[in-house]
């Protein structure tokens, strides 16, 4: 199945880390992954959007990344994924780099 990743870019420094941290346990599941943030770099947001419109609509289902709803690109993305009939699946897990990041305080 190919998965989309929709979330949070723009404002989130370690979006990276969510991204790559969602779509592995994903492709170890044997889906493909479409991550949007893979190879976006120098992109501008407009130009990143287009890509990133162009890859869910190549998508089975789209997982909507913690944080997704303070992103209008990611708004953008889950009112398109709910009108094309997509599965929309809503990750609530906590990343790894969260997890870390609290360990010893």
């Amino acid at each position: 199945m190919k998965i989309y990743l929709s979330g949070k870019v723009t404002g989130d420094p370690n979006h990276r880390m969510t991204f790559f941290g969602a779509a592995l346990p994903l492709m170890a599941l044997g889906h493909e992954v479409l991550n949007p943030v893979d190879g976006n770099d120098g992109l501008t947001d407009p130009d990143a959007m287009r890509r990133a419109v162009g890859m869910l609509l190549n998508a089975d289902a789209v997982v909507m990344l913690p944080g997704w709803s303070t992103s209008w690109g990611a708004l953008i993305e889950h009112e398109l994924a709910q009108r094309l009939g997509l599965p929309v699946i809503y990750d609530q897990r906590e990343t790894a780099w969260k997890t870390t990041s609290r360990c010893g305080s």
